[in-house]
């Protein structure tokens, strides 16, 4: 459970609680909990989270307080394996603008990779819901990018 405190005066009282936006203790795989750090700049609340054992992800949410409640507004990921691939994907859920980046690698005898392929695409992608702290990860969104048909997850 997250739980964020606020300073009244001389106190400091729960302001906000999630359940939902951080994984179990288990969700990072052979690495265990993804919960790897929490941070504010700018404003900005970031949650940092990892896990995978030869595939491997880790993603940030960025959080913004406006309307009465901490609403996603950013998303960033990476996910892959050596001598296969990594994927990029940045999403800004302001302005719906996204960019997918993939680099297909190969290796040789003695594990040195070499990148053989890439991929970009920037496209724009509207969400109907917007996402709050409270309820990142109640469902599942997913997206097609247009033009390669790489299957994202938020």
């Amino acid at each position: 459970e997250l739980i964020i405190f606020k300073k009244d005066k001389e106190h400091w009282r729960i302001w906000q609680r999630s359940t939902n936006a951080i994984g179990n203790s288990k969700d990072g795989g052979m690495m265990g909990d993804p919960f790897e750090d929490l941070d504010v700049e700018n404003g900005i609340l970031l949650i940092y989270q990892s896990g995978g054992s030869s595939w491997k992800w880790g993603h940030t949410d960025k959080y913004r307080y406006q309307h009465g409640g901490f609403e996603l507004i950013g998303y960033t990921s990476m996910y892959g394996k050596p001598c296969e691939y990594w994927e990029s994907f940045d999403f800004n859920l302001m302005t719906g603008n996204i960019n997918v980046d993939k680099e297909y690698e190969k290796c040789d005898d003695d594990d040195k990779q070499t990148v053989y392929k890439k991929e970009h695409e920037r496209f724009n992608h509207r969400l109907k819901q917007k996402i709050t702290l409270q309820d990142r990860m109640k469902s599942e969104v997913k997206i097609i990018s247009p033009r390669y048909k790489h299957e994202l997850y938020l």
